[in-house]
């Protein structure tokens, strides 16, 4: 006869018929990681009994740890933490790897027996998913484990900035275009120096980038760096770099006249449609000979010739010269000195002789 149960009061009650010197029975239905209480008693054909005292065994815990609030904290570029809980004592694992496990390729572990669990994973890459799971090991060996499931460590890695090309330059403005690896915000330092002193910035995350720059001065070099920060602020800053932008359009002549001629002087008027100097070329050949100039930047020209032949036909051409030295010259003209149309005063000394 057997009795046990989880207390000295037993409970429960195996029994079995047959005299034998030695014993043995298995007993069932138990539960696991339980300490059970029992005794046992034996007695002959005559029914004279003895029984041991009361003695003590511990089933075997098959049941897991449950796992619970997992947490992953304090992420940085090379490091996380874990902590999570369990309803009983057990150790501690979290398998990780940049690939979907089992299996991962890294472990860190705690043996010690606790229910609030904490680990730490130093090394990693930044700005890399990882994949981990989370182990638990009682006393028994029971292990729980948890499923796969991924955290991204910090990204300290500024965009890469590539193909910066700078187009449409014309005297007063220019396109700056370039790529990123990455979503990133847009902006250009640029000036007549390096210090620059002028930006153009966009604040949409993009990877194709581009900024028109307005009211530069005509034909001048302009320093400028492109500038591309990602959404964690990690900044990309190029090295200087230059470009020119162009010389407006040449003066255009227009409205050429010869005014106020006489015998020997005239004025030869012009405009143009922005400052320039003035310059008249004048002679009785296309080959001229005289030249005549004003270096006033101006948008109205007035000069006036002298030392002229009455009578005589004269031919002309008026230059203007911008302020970025770019001439512009117009076809030749011509226009005639005024005629001596005075007649003498008087004869005098009139002599009449006979033929011979």
């Amino acid at each position: 006869v057997i009795s046990y149960g989880p207390t000295i009061s037993y409970g429960s009650l195996y029994t079995e018929i047959s005299y034998v010197t030695s014993h043995s029975r298995n007993l069932t239905v138990l539960t696991g990681g339980t300490t059970y209480h029992y005794r046992v008693c034996s007695a002959d054909p005559a029914n004279n009994s003895v029984c041991s005292g009361d003695q003590t065994f511990t089933t075997l815990e098959i049941t897991p740890p449950v796992i619970s609030n997992v947490v992953v904290s304090s992420t940085t570029p090379t490091s996380v933490n874990f902590t999570w809980t369990t309803d009983e004592n057990a150790s501690s694992f979290v398998d990780y790897g940049l690939a979907a496990g089992p299996a991962y390729t890294g472990t860190v572990t705690d043996a010690a027996f606790v229910t609030s669990h904490s680990l730490a994973i130093t090394g990693l890459s930044d700005n890399s998913t990882y994949h981990f799971r989370i182990r638990s090991r009682d006393i028994s060996n029971n292990e729980a484990q948890t499923t796969d499931a991924t955290f991204t460590t910090a990204d300290i890695t500024p965009p890469v900035i590539s193909a910066v090309a700078v187009s449409n330059i014309t005297s007063t403005g220019a396109h700056v275009a370039w790529a990123t690896d990455e979503s990133s915000d847009s902006a250009i330092e640029y000036g007549v120096t390096i210090s620059y002193g002028s930006t153009s910035a966009g604040a949409t995350m993009v990877t194709s980038h581009a900024r028109d720059l307005v009211s530069l001065a005509p034909d001048t070099t302009y320093h400028f760096r492109v500038k591309s920060k990602d959404a964690l602020n990690n900044e990309a800053v190029t090295d200087d770099a230059t470009f020119k932008t162009i010389k407006p359009a040449a003066a255009v002549i227009s409205g050429i006249q010869v005014t106020s001629i006489t015998q020997t002087t005239a004025h030869v008027i012009w405009t143009t449609d922005v400052d320039a100097d003035s310059m008249v070329d004048f002679g009785t050949t296309q080959s001229y000979g005289v030249t005549l100039s004003n270096a006033t930047l101006a948008k109205t020209h007035d000069l006036s010739l002298s030392g002229l032949v009455k009578g005589t036909t004269y031919n002309f051409k008026v230059t203007s010269k911008d302020g970025y030295g770019q001439e512009t010259v117009s076809t030749n003209q011509t226009f005639a000195a005024a005629a001596d149309r005075t007649p003498p005063a008087k004869v005098t000394s009139f002599q009449a002789t006979a033929g011979v």
